[in-house]
């Protein structure tokens, strides 16, 4: 019987310790969104289908799918279980990335998953390595 109280009182002690851990959820690792600066074109002589290829080739490389959007503009979408959509514009001065809609990454205010600033950070950092290279 006393083997008995025993595990009693030993699931009982790990039930309450369980409950006092914190549960990590989807939503509790959100972080204030990411929204880069505009993206300076390293030089004076590139021309806007430059720009526009190595944008576009900077959203293929991560496994986004871009879909121009005017002349100077492109939509770029990432799916798998969830959903981003940012928009790129530029000049032949800058490129400006900027979010413009999600499913699944709870997004609420300016609050997001930090997996998306992860991979807007990384968009950011490839535009400017493509545009540097174009330009020699």
């Amino acid at each position: 019987m006393r083997s008995m109280k025993t595990i009693l009182a030993a699931g009982s002690a790990a039930l309450v310790l369980g409950l006092a851990v914190p549960v990590t959820s989807w939503a509790a690792r959100t972080e204030t969104m990411y929204n880069p600066d505009p993206i300076a074109v390293p030089c004076n002589n590139l021309s806007n289908d430059k720009i526009r290829t190595a944008v576009r080739e900077s959203f293929l490389g991560r496994g986004w799918v871009p879909t121009d959007k005017g002349a100077n503009a492109l939509e770029a979408k990432l799916q798998k279980k969830y959903e981003a959509v940012v928009t790129a514009s530029w000049t032949t001065k800058a490129v400006t990335v900027k979010y413009k809609s999600s499913e699944g990454l709870s997004a609420e205010g300016d609050q997001i998953h930090r997996n998306y600033n992860k991979w807007i950070r990384n968009i950011e950092r490839d535009i400017a390595l493509k545009l540097s290279r174009a330009c020699g």
